[in-house]
């Protein structure tokens, strides 16, 4: 950065400007305000870059003697660095997304940015974002922090724990036979991504070919297993059992060693249930 005041040169070269190609004030007024709006730009992105958005004084100083020296109006400055800042924003959430992560060190770091730079975060993302943003921190809590139980309106074993509780759960059953895996083979990574990007929880539409209904109930998560009470039948799943869960847009699959894949169709809380699911049954080998 240099100390040297940025009118000196760029002034008198619009001076010799004016005189040679007879501008007048108003004219050369524009050309400054141009001129300034490129080297402001040029500085602006540059910092922001180098400083991971969070600006130092040093680097406000000369931004604010760049301001000065060219006399740059202020509603020319507010929109450049409207313009940069967030744009600069919403790649940095972008990114965030794309790793499927918001602990929360990344929302802290979030709003120091947001602060630093003057940017309305709630303006700034789409409300797809804010969606996005705030199942991810669900997400992150589901994994990282201890699960909140609670004591079910059924029996349970004394070595039960209950995690989770949703009624107007449909269950059916796949008609067809498929290769299954040797092992549980689910990558919480593909819940994620699926869930995040569903948005709105859209009804499955199978056929009546493709699989069978079975019951409607209220469906439980222990430590040990998934229990289902229905109208007419009460099923569990141990999660031992257990060999593969496919998101589905309003419910998941599960592959079991046995018997037929069941097909749980939840009214919401999709993927926290498949979440919980999933951690549940990796946390029985720890």
């Amino acid at each position: 950065m240099s100390n040297k005041s940025l009118d000196e040169e760029n002034l008198e070269n619009l001076y010799h400007l004016k005189i040679i190609l007879s501008l007048n004030d108003q004219t050369i007024e524009k050309l400054n305000h141009k001129v300034g709006e490129i080297i402001y730009k040029k500085y602006f992105e540059k910092f922001i870059l180098i400083a991971h958005g969070i600006l130092t004084k040093k680097e406000e100083d000369f931004l604010e003697k760049i301001e000065k020296d060219l006399k740059l109006p202020k509603s020319l400055v507010e929109s450049i660095t409207s313009e940069i800042s967030t744009n600069y924003i919403q790649k940095y959430v972008e990114k965030l997304i794309n790793n499927l992560i918001l602990s929360p060190e990344d929302e802290r770091v979030i709003k120091s940015i947001g602060n630093n730079l003057n940017i309305n975060l709630e303006k700034s993302f789409s409300d797809q974002i804010k969606r996005q943003l705030k199942q991810l921190k669900s997400y992150w809590a589901l994994e990282k922090l201890s699960l909140t139980t609670f004591e079910p309106n059924i029996v349970i074993q004394k070595s039960e724990h209950c995690y989770f509780k949703i009624a107007s759960v449909n269950w059916y059953e796949l008609r067809s036979v498929r290769q299954k895996p040797s092992y549980y083979n689910t990558n919480s990574r593909i819940l994620k991504e699926f869930y995040l990007n569903t948005g709105t929880y859209k009804s499955m539409n199978h056929s009546n070919d493709y699989m069978k209904f079975v019951d409607k109930g209220s469906i439980y998560l222990t430590n040990k297993r998934i229990i289902f009470v229905g109208n007419t039948k009460n099923l569990n799943i141990r999660f031992e059992k257990i060999l593969r869960l496919t998101p589905k847009s309003d419910g998941i699959e599960i592959d079991k060693e046995t018997g037929k894949v069941a097909v749980i169709q939840l009214p919401d809380k999709v993927d926290e249930f498949a979440l919980i699911l999933d951690r549940l049954i990796k946390d029985r080998h720890i």
